[in-house]
C-alpha cells in the first residue's frame, strides 16, 4: 500500500523484512510517531524502529535505511552523524522536513553529514531530501591514492616542516618510551619549562637550519619568512600562532624536496630533540609528578563516557609524534587547543571471531606475543588478548550483552504490535529471560524498572482494547478496503444530486436498562469498591433504539425502541401513550427481528421520510427483508459487510454522544430518586433524550457524522455535544422559572429548568401549540392557545357551515338539540362500515393541524368494508380518564390516544361557535387543563353532541354500539346530517365504537354473521 512520503519517506524498493529505523524531531513527536506507526502498520513493515531520541542501543551498519522527520533544517548534525553510524553502505537515507523552502540547507547538512548522490524530489508540501551512503564501511581502513609530485618551482623560503621527519617519526612510541599513558601537550609543556635551559640551545641550532633551508613546496599552507636582503630584519623565530591550524599533509600535494647537505643536519637536529622530549617523559614517570594543569585536563578528559570496550590505546593522553612540530614548544597552555579524539577501533572488530579463536590457539601452544604479533600486526600489547579471551567467553561485554538483549525485546515489542497481538509485560520480562540466557547472560533480571525503561524507549504504554479483530479479517483487509471504495463511488453521484435532507442513514444501538459508569470516586488504598444501583439485572439486559438521521443533519422522529418485555403486558402500548417522541415495540429479548424491522421501515421511516428518500443501511437481514417487501421502490444501499465502524455515520460518532447523555442523564436521575431501570422510567428517559438530540442546534453534530464517515467533501465542525451544552453549562446562578435549581438546560429554547417542569412535566416547548410545557398558576392566560379571540378568528371555526359564522345565529337547523332521546334514534339494522380513504385523512390532517404521517399507524387503514354490522369481536380500552371516548376517536385515528386533547378542543370550540351553552361551560372548564388531566366531572365525558359534532365538523359517520336507553344492545348512527334525523350516509366513512356502560371502546373488528366483509 502507498504511503505518504511527508509521514516518513522510505525507499520504495525495500521489503517487508527490512531493518529501518525513524527518528522523530518535531514539536507533535507523539502526534507524528502515532501517524508513522499506523503508516507502517498499513505498509507491513515488520522491522521498524521509531525514536524521538538518540537511542545507546542502535547497533553500527544494521539498518537497510533511515529516515528523519523534523520541523526545521537546522541542528540535524547529531541525527545525521548517528544515522550515518546506523546504516549499512550504499544504503538510503531521506530527510522529510515539514516546513517548505529548507531544500539548500538541508543538503547542505546532508552533505557535510558524509553523504553522497543527494536529490530532493518534489512533494506537495515541506521538503524531502535522499541521499546515500559511501559503498565502503567507514570502519574499514582505506589507502589514500596521492597524485604525482609535481616538479614546479616555488620560494626556497618555504619549507614544510612535515618533510623534516623519519619514517619512524610516524609511528606511535611504544608505552615504555612514551611514558605514563594520559600524558597531556599541557603537562609535556611544562616539563620543557622547567628544563628550559638545556632545550635553548637546541632551537637556536634549529633555527639557525630553518633560516638557511632553501626548498621548495606545493603546499597549499604557505607563510613567507625573513627578508634576506633590504629591509628591516624580522625575528629569526618561525612567526606561527597557536590559533591557526595545520592541514593534514596527507591530502596535500607533497613535491620532491631538493637534495641539499643541511637536509641531513635539519633531521639530525630534529632526532636529537624528539629523543631528549622522550627522556623526559620517562623522568615524569618516575618521578610520578604531575602538574595541576595536568590533574585537571585529565580529570575533564575522564568525564566524557568512552567505549566500553577498547584497544588500551588512548590516542588523546599520549603525545604524539604524528601531532607534534616545533612551534607547540612556543605555546601556552591558554593558547593550546586539545586536538579532536579519534575514532578508537575495537578489538571485536580489529580481526573476525576464527582469526581471535586463531590467536587464542597459538598462545596456548606456547607461541610469544612478538611471534603472534608479526603475523598479526594491528596488536599492540599482550592484554589485548586477554581481554578478547574473556570478551569471548562472556559473550560480549556487559553493555553489549544489555544491548543485545534490548534489540531483541524490542524488535518483539514493534513486530507484535504490527500483527496486533495482544502483549504484556509479563511478556516482555519472558522475551528478555529468554534472550539473556541464548547469549549467556546468566546475572541479567528482568526487574520492573528495566522493563519500564524499556517501554519508555519504545513509546509503548498499556491501553484498553478498543476493538477485536481475527486474522482472517486482517488478510481479508485489502479486500474490505475494495469494497468501500466501490461503495462510496457508488454513492458519491448520489450525494452529489440528491438533496440532504432526502438521505438517510438508520441503524440500531444497544441501551442498558440501566446506563452507570464502570467507574466512581473512592478513597486511595481501598481494595474493593461497591456501587448501589436500583437492579442488577438491569446491567444485564438491554434495550434496542433505532435512529435515522438525515445528511442535513436532521433526526427523524418518532424513533423505534424496541423494549425487553419477556411477557407482554396487555396494556402496553397504553403505558407508551404518553412518550411522543417513541414508537414503542417488544421482544422478549430487546433485539429487533425481521417483524418488527418491516414495522419500522412501513410505519416509521416511509411516512416520514419525505417523497424520494434514499437510506443506507448495514447489511442486517430485517433491512433486505423489508426492502424485499416495499412497493414503492425506495432508493436503499447497503454498506459492505464489517465496514460499519467506518462507514456508517451514525456508528463513526452519533450513537456515543447519545449513549453519554443517556448515562449523565440516568445518574443525575439516581440522585434524586427516579427509578431509572422500570418500563416507565426508560421510556421517559429516551423519550426526553431523543427530544433534545432532534433540537437544530445539533445538526452539526450530526452533519459531522456524514463528514467523518467521508459522504461529505466540504469539512463540518464537531459543533456542541448535548451533553456539554445541557449540562455543562449549569453554574451557580442557573435557576428554573419557578426559582428552582437548574436540573437541565433545553437545547430548543435555551431555559434552564427543574427536574419537576422537565421530568415530571415532561418539557416538550417544541411540539404541538396545543400544549404548554408546564401548569403554573403564574402563567399569563394571554399565551393560551384556545382563547375566544384567537380561535373567533380561524378561518376553519368561522366557516364550517356557510349559513353560520357566529354564535348569535338563531337558524334552528343550525342549534343543537338540547336533549337525545331513544326516540330520535333510529331503528336501524343494516348499518355498513366503510373505512376512511387517503384523502379523507389528508382532510383530517389538516383540519387537526397535524402531519398527514401521523395517520400512517391508523387502524383503519388495515380494516375490511363490512355489508352488515354484528357484534365487535375486538375492542381497545382507553385510559378511563374522562377522556375515554375521545381517546378511543384518537387510537382509531392515529394508533394512539396523544391526539385526544386535540379532538376534544376542536369539537368543543366548534359547538362553542354555534352558540350551545353546554359547551360554553365545558369550555371554560377545560380551557386551563392539560392533556394529563383526569376529568371527574360527568359534563366533561363525551356526549352525543360531541359525536354529533365530529361527524359533522369531518363528514363521516359515527356509529356507536350500546345498551344504555334500550331494552337489548344494538347500534346508532352519528351521521352528517342538517335535518338531525339520524340516518347512515353510507358514501361516507365510518367509526365504530362501544358504549357498555359508561366507559367508551374503540372497534376494531366484528364477529362474523350474515353479512360478509369486502374490500374497499
Amino acid at each position: 500500500m502507498p504511503v505518504d512520503p511527508l509521514v516518513f519517506a522510505i525507499d520504495p524498493s525495500l521489503n517487508s523484512n527490512s531493518k529501518i529505523w525513524i527518528l522523530v524531531a518535531t514539536s507533535d513527536t507523539d502526534l507524528k510517531i502515532s501517524e508513522i506507526r499506523n503508516a507502517v502498520i498499513e505498509a507491513r513493515y515488520e522491522n521498524v524502529v521509531i525514536d524521538k531520541e538518540l537511542s545507546m542501543g542502535i547497533s553500527r551498519e544494521s539498518f537497510d535505511h533511515v529516515a528523519i522527520v523534523c520541523d526545521s533544517a537546522t541542528n540535524l548534525t547529531p541525527l545525521l552523524g548517528a544515522a550515518f553510524e546506523a546504516l549499512r553502505p550504499k544504503s538510503k537515507i531521506s530527510v522529510v522536513c515539514t516546513t517548505d523552502n529548507q531544500n539548500s540547507l538541508l543538503i547542505t547538512q546532508v552533505a557535510l553529514a558524509g553523504f553522497i548522490n543527494i536529490s530532493f524530489p518534489i512533494v506537495p508540501h515541506g521538503t524531502q531530501v535522499v541521499a546515500e551512503k559511501i559503498a565502503f564501511s567507514s570502519t574499514e581502513t582505506v589507502p589514500l591514492k596521492l597524485p604525482a609530485a609535481s616538479t614546479s618551482k616555488i620560494d626556497d623560503d618555504i619549507i614544510d616542516e612535515r618533510s623534516l621527519l623519519a619514517e619512524e617519526d610516524f609511528k606511535k612510541p611504544d608505552t615504555a618510551a612514551c611514558g605514563v599513558p594520559g600524558l597531556s601537550h599541557l603537562s609535556f609543556n611544562k616539563i620543557l619549562n622547567t628544563e628550559e635551559d638545556n632545550l635553548h640551545e637546541k632551537r637556536e641550532n634549529v633555527k639557525q637550519i630553518f633560516n638557511s633551508s632553501k626548498s621548495a613546496f606545493e603546499n597549499p599552507f604557505e607563510f613567507m619568512r625573513q627578508q634576506e636582503n633590504g629591509g628591516e630584519q624580522m625575528p629569526e623565530l618561525t612567526q606561527f600562532k597557536a590559533s591557526q591550524k595545520l592541514l593534514n599533509p596527507d591530502l596535500e600535494k607533497i613535491t620532491h624536496l631538493n637534495e641539499s647537505n643541511s637536509k641531513e643536519e635539519m633531521l639530525n637536529a630534529i632526532t636529537l630533540l624528539m629523543t631528549e622530549n622522550r627522556q623526559l617523559c620517562d623522568q615524569v614517570e618516575k618521578t610520578k609528578s604531575v602538574s595541576n594543569e595536568h590533574n585537571k585536563f585529565r580529570k575533564t578528559n575522564n568525564s566524557q563516557k568512552k567505549p566500553y570496550f577498547t584497544d588500551g590505546y588512548d590516542t588523546k593522553e599520549v603525545f604524539d609524534v604524528e601531532d607534534a612540530s616545533y612551534d607547540d614548544l612556543e605555546m601556552t597552555d591558554e593558547d593550546y587547543v586539545i586536538p579532536e579524539s579519534t575514532t578508537v577501533q575495537r578489538l571485536d572488530e580489529m580481526y573476525s571471531f576464527k582469526e581471535w579463536e586463531k590467536i587464542f590457539e597459538e598462545q596456548e601452544k606456547g607461541w610469544s606475543f612478538t611471534t603472534i604479533q608479526q603475523i598479526h600486526k594491528k596488536l599492540k600489547f599482550p592484554e589485548q588478548i586477554r581481554r578478547m579471551k574473556i570478551y569471548m567467553q562472556k559473550n560480549g561485554s556487559r553493555l553489549q550483552q544489555i544491548s543485545d538483549i534490548n534489540t531483541q525485546v524490542m524488535e518483539f515489542i514493534f513486530g507484535s504490535c504490527n500483527k496486533l497481538k495482544e502483549i504484556h509485560d509479563r511478556d516482555l520480562e519472558d522475551i528478555a529471560l529468554l534472550a539473556a540466557r541464548r547469549i549467556g547472560a546468566h546475572d541479567f533480571k528482568a526487574c520492573h524498572t528495566y522493563i519500564q525503561n524499556l517501554k519508555k524507549k519504545c513509546n509503548a504504554v498499556s491501553r484498553k482494547v478498543t476493538k477485536y479483530v481475527t486474522e482472517r479479517e486482517i488478510k481479508d483487509k485489502p479486500n474490505l478496503e475494495a469494497a468501500i471504495k466501490a461503495f462510496h463511488d457508488k454513492v458519491a453521484p448520489v450525494m452529489d444530486t440528491t438533496p440532504h435532507e432526502k438521505i438517510w442513514n438508520a441503524d440500531q444501538t444497544g441501551i442498558k436498562q440501566e446506563m452507570i459508569t464502570g467507574r466512581t470516586l473512592a478513597f486511595k488504598g481501598q481494595k474493593q469498591v461497591h456501587c448501589v444501583v436500583q437492579n442488577v439485572n438491569a446491567l444485564k439486559r438491554s434495550y434496542t433504539v433505532q435512529a435515522v438521521i438525515s445528511a442535513a443533519g436532521e433526526l427523524m422522529l418518532p424513533v423505534l425502541v424496541c423494549f425487553c418485555e419477556p411477557k407482554l403486558p396487555k396494556k402496553f402500548k397504553k403505558w407508551m401513550i404518553p412518550f411522543k417522541n417513541i414508537y414503542a415495540v417488544q421482544s422478549k429479548s430487546g433485539l429487533m427481528t425481521s417483524l418488527i424491522g418491516i414495522e419500522w421501515f412501513e410505519n416509521v421511516f416511509k411516512p416520514n421520510a419525505g417523497e424520494d428518500p434514499v437510506l443506507i443501511v448495514d447489511s442486517w437481514n430485517g433491512y433486505i427483508k423489508a426492502f424485499d417487501q416495499d412497493k414503492d421502490n425506495i432508493d436503499f444501499y447497503i454498506l459492505p459487510p464489517k465496514s460499519t465502524s467506518t462507514e456508517q455515520p451514525l456508528d463513526v460518532y452519533w450513537n456515543r454522544p447519545f449513549k453519554n447523555f443517556i448515562r449523565v442523564f440516568s445518574s443525575k436521575l439516581r440522585h434524586i430518586g427516579f427509578k431509572v431501570s422500570n418500563r416507565h422510567g426508560m421510556a421517559t428517559i429516551i423519550d426526553l433524550t431523543i427530544g433534545q438530540f432532534a433540537a437544530p442546534r445539533f445538526h452539526l453534530m450530526v452533519k459531522y457524522a456524514w463528514y467523518a464517515s467521508n459522504y461529505l467533501k466540504e469539512s463540518v465542525p464537531k459543533g456542541d455535544t448535548p451533553v456539554k451544552y445541557c449540562f455543562d453549562q449549569i453554574n451557580v446562578d442557573s435557576k428554573c422559572d419557578c426559582e428552582e435549581d437548574a436540573f437541565i438546560r433545553c437545547s430548543h429554547c435555551s431555559k434552564f429548568l427543574c427536574y419537576h417542569h422537565f421530568v415530571e412535566k415532561m418539557h416538550r416547548c417544541y411540539e404541538i401549540k396545543f400544549e404548554k410545557t408546564c401548569d403554573d398558576p403564574d402563567d399569563d392566560p394571554d399565551d393560551d392557545p384556545y382563547d375566544i379571540e384567537s380561535m373567533k378568528n380561524d378561518p376553519f371555526f368561522a366557516s364550517a357551515d356557510s349559513r353560520s359564522s357566529s354564535a348569535n345565529n338563531e337558524d334552528k337547523d343550525e342549534k343543537m338539540p338540547d336533549v337525545i332521546t331513544d326516540l330520535d334514534i333510529v331503528q336501524e339494522t343494516n348499518y355498513e362500515f366503510h373505512p376512511p380513504n387517503d384523502k379523507w385523512f389528508e382532510t383530517l390532517c389538516t383540519k387537526l393541524n397535524l402531519s398527514p404521517s401521523l395517520v400512517s399507524m391508523s387502524l383503519l387503514r388495515t380494516m375490511l368494508s363490512v355489508s352488515k354490522l354484528t357484534i365487535p369481536s375486538t375492542t381497545y380500552d382507553p385510559d378511563g380518564d374522562g377522556n375515554c371516548g375521545f381517546r378511543a376517536l384518537s387510537y382509531l385515528l392515529f394508533g394512539t390516544e396523544d391526539y385526544h386533547w386535540i379532538i376534544r378542543t376542536v369539537i368543543t370550540w366548534w359547538r362553542v361557535q354555534r352558540g350551545d351553552g353546554e359547551a360554553v361551560k365545558s369550555w371554560a372548564k377545560i380551557k386551563d387543563k392539560s392533556p394529563f388531566s383526569t376529568l371527574k366531572d360527568k359534563s366533561l365525558w363525551m356526549s352525543d353532541e360531541d359525536m354529533i359534532a365530529f361527524a359533522k365538523i369531518f363528514c363521516c359517520n359515527i356509529l356507536l354500539y350500546t345498551s344504555q336507553g334500550v331494552p337489548s344492545a344494538r347500534w346508532r348512527c352519528y351521521s352528517n346530517s342538517d335535518t338531525y334525523n339520524w340516518i347512515q350516509k353510507p358514501d361516507l366513512p365510518s367509526l365504530c365504537l362501544s358504549l357498555p356502560g359508561n366507559h367508551y371502546y374503540a372497534v376494531t373488528a366484528f364477529k362474523r354473521g350474515r353479512g360478509r366483509p369486502r374490500k374497499q
